[in-house]
């Protein structure tokens, strides 16, 4: 994942690359959702090798850390 100074990257100064210490993981994946807000980077569904992803994580951008956000579920009874 590269965002801004999140991901890997090349500053002219040095011409050297680096990549963060991120904590946490998420699933390799295409085609995904992701917005920030808040200082965090949200990351929603996506392709991988196995399939359709339905998840939600994000990234403290402060942190470094990936989290999952607890979401309760909820069922719409119907749709006026």
């Amino acid at each position: 994942m590269c965002v801004a100074d999140v991901g890997p990257r090349h500053p002219t100064d040095t011409w050297t690359w680096t990549q963060p210490q991120v904590n946490g993981w998420i699933a390799p994946r295409t085609a995904f959702g992701a917005a920030i807000a808040e200082n965090k980077l949200y990351v929603f569904g996506g392709q991988s090798a196995h399939g359709a992803l339905n998840d939600l994580h994000y990234l403290d951008l402060g942190e470094l850390t990936l989290s999952r956000p607890s979401v309760p579920a909820r069922r719409l009874s119907s749709l006026d």
